[in-house]
């Protein structure tokens, strides 16, 4: 993974395939991506500028 060039944080990637997580078993590892997906498209909070 390569890190942001500025703040040196690394990305998370989640596709809509995704079903799991590396060195998780099936059930661990799609709870993380379903718990990660909703806290990534909540509405709030939002940032927007126009």
């Amino acid at each position: 993974m390569i890190a942001h060039p500025v703040n040196g944080k690394e990305p998370l990637y989640i596709a809509s395939h995704a079903y799991a997580g590396k060195g998780m078993d099936v059930q661990e590892g799609a709870a993380l991506i379903d718990a990660a997906t909703t806290a990534v498209t909540s509405p709030e909070p939002i940032y927007s500028h126009a």
